[in-house]
């Protein structure tokens, strides 16, 4: 099973648990958040014996939004939240 850094993955049945797991930023989601998220739910959906995925965050609170702080010096469009030049 892949290890996270950013979130947890856990087997319920066929319940998929991903749990938002940075709660001293109130979850907010960084680069590597993000990727982690994308792996986990690839992971999900790969897998015939899942039927639902619930994404919960740990600690006080969901999720913050996208950490800002984490953008590594790449220039943001606030409007969509993708690098400049980068299409949706």
């Amino acid at each position: 099973m892949q290890t996270y850094k950013s979130i947890l993955y856990e087997h319920k049945g066929p319940v998929r648990l991903i749990t938002l797991n940075r709660p001293e930023v109130i979850n907010s989601i960084d680069e590597r958040m993000e990727q982690e998220l994308h792996e986990a739910l690839d992971v999900v959906e790969a897998d015939d014996e899942a039927r639902v995925a619930i994404i919960t965050g740990a600690g006080r609170g969901f999720s913050a939004g996208y950490d800002m702080s984490a953008s590594s010096g790449v220039d943001i469009d606030p409007d969509s939240m993708l690098p400049e030049g980068v299409s949706a």
